[in-house]
């Protein structure tokens, strides 16, 4: 598939699912908070430019998107919601927080889903072509593998073989 914003802008809408695009925007990439990630792939990079919202209808499903990256809330889920639930359920066992930090700076999130208790998918930033992994409480680093890329990820969707 090649990577086309506005297929899967009807995607959302025939899933209907909200969302909302960017008209024009000025963002600076380089403040993300990518830093501890090897390799994030530029088809996610370009979505975070041209997506602003998506949300499933039910709002129990979303794609963290730029100004979920950049925000400092303390309240709701915030991108990095399970690592910081991780951590604090390892109860400052070092070589726990050791493996979770590990998991986490291979692993970046992109949706969160509660629709069936916590559960999220990210990028592999380790792989050659960013592998999609889903994974779920009560274990949030024993995820699984979905698709090979983020490309491969939205086709699943828009094929009905990913659901989210």
């Amino acid at each position: 598939m090649i990577f086309n914003m506005k297929k899967i802008a009807e995607w959302f809408v025939e899933a209907g699912w909200s969302n909302q695009v960017y008209d024009d925007i000025d963002i600076n990439m380089s403040d993300l908070p990518f830093s501890r990630y090897v390799k994030v792939p530029i088809s996610f990079m370009n979505y975070l430019k041209f997506f602003r919202i998506a949300e499933s209808s039910d709002s129990k499903s979303w794609f963290i998107l730029y100004d979920d990256f950049m925000s400092n809330q303390e309240s709701g889920l915030r991108w990095n919601e399970f690592e910081i639930i991780s951590f604090d359920s390892a109860e400052g066992d070092e070589e726990w927080i050791s493996e979770i930090r590990d998991f986490w700076d291979r692993y970046l999130p992109f949706v969160i889903s509660v629709r069936n208790g916590y559960e999220y998918w990210a990028i592999d930033t380790h792989s050659v072509e960013g592998t999609i992994v889903n994974g779920c409480e009560p274990e949030f680093e024993n995820a699984t593998e979905v698709a090979e890329s983020f490309e491969d990820f939205f086709d699943g969707l828009i094929q009905g073989n990913i659901f989210i």
